[in-house]
């Protein structure tokens, strides 16, 4: 994210503190924003570059400092390096915004804790095992039953979460991922395979879900105003692909649209869910599965990652 926050101005120190930093040769960088004297350091194309150092240094505070004399309307300066002033401290108060929850399930106990709920399909067992969760069975008793472990955060709140996904081999006749889910009192008039029925009424309303299906493809689909969409290829995923990271990230919040990173890579952009916009309520951050009857399962999930807004947008 810091490259996108580059400035682009003619300066040569400028524009050789800015490659050092985009190389990560921070050290160099350091030495040509200290050796630069105070006045140098008044011109904005220094400003921009310093500023852009102590960004990505970690230095957010300082940058944030040199970013306001800048943006002070008493200063003039020069459109292009406005622009980019605007948007890097955009970026920053942005990244301030933000806090970051993580679970790499490095317990011994076998219970998964730390609020994680468990709704137990047919067969499947979810349990701790190796610093990892582990779904472990067989579908058994009825078809397409799912088994799922998720979190719950607050829509308006939510920015993005993330978890791994390792399979050791396609699971025949098993979907395994990763999504969201927002319920309502509102029971759909179809029920889809996977379907998450609960017993306190509240039913799936609208959701993104991405999986490796039984031929060891990934795909996705989404729920929308209780309806669920077939399942679909996700283009450009890697193929035969065993561990994934998988990312769910909310673009435009007033508009529900959400990017679907695959490792790292959004290979989903801008993907509509209209009963999100604006989203207030609790939504669940799962890990799931499904499948025919007795259909064996075996897969682990690890390295979850949530994160969320300190203020409401």
């Amino acid at each position: 994210r810091a490259a996108t926050l580059e400035p682009d101005f003619p300066d040569l120190t400028a524009r050789r503190i800015t490659t050092h930093v985009r190389r990560k040769r921070l050290k160099e960088a350091e030495e040509l924003v200290n050796a630069a004297s105070a006045i140098r350091l008044k011109e904005p194309p220094m400003q921009a570059a310093a500023a852009y150092f102590h960004y990505v240094r970690g230095n957010h505070d300082e940058a944030g400092v040199i970013l306001q004399k800048m943006l002070d309307p008493s200063v003039t300066l020069p459109d292009a390096i406005r622009a980019y002033a605007r948007q890097a401290a955009y970026a920053i108060g942005d990244h301030r915004n933000k806090q970051v929850w993580t679970d790499q399930f490095n317990r011994t106990d076998p219970r998964i804790g730390r609020e994680w709920k468990v709704e137990k399909g047919a067969g499947v067992n979810v349990t701790l095992v190796d610093q990892a969760v582990l779904f472990d069975g067989a579908q058994s008793g009825v078809s397409d039953r799912p088994t799922y472990l998720h979190q719950e955060r607050p829509g308006d709140k939510l920015h993005a979460f993330s978890i791994d996904l390792n399979l050791e081999a396609p699971l025949d006749g098993v979907f395994a991922g990763a999504g969201l889910m927002a319920r309502s009192k509102t029971a759909p008039k179809e029920k889809w395979p996977g379907y998450q029925d609960r017993a306190d009424g509240w039913a799936p309303q609208a959701g993104l879900q991405v999986a490796i299906d039984p031929a060891g493809k990934l795909v996705w689909r989404k729920l929308e105003q209780t309806k669920m969409s077939d399942w679909q290829e996700v283009p450009g995923a890697p193929e035969g692909a065993r561990s994934l990271t998988l990312e769910f990230r909310q673009s435009n919040p007033a508009e529900g649209k959400w990017d679907v990173l695959v490792n790292r890579e959004a290979l989903l952009k801008d993907v509509e869910i209209s009963d999100l916009k604006r989203w207030s309520r609790t939504l669940e951050l799962q890990a799931f599965c499904y499948g025919r009857l007795g259909a064996k399962v075996r897969f682990t999930v690890d390295n979850a990652t949530i994160v969320t807004l300190k203020e409401k947008r």
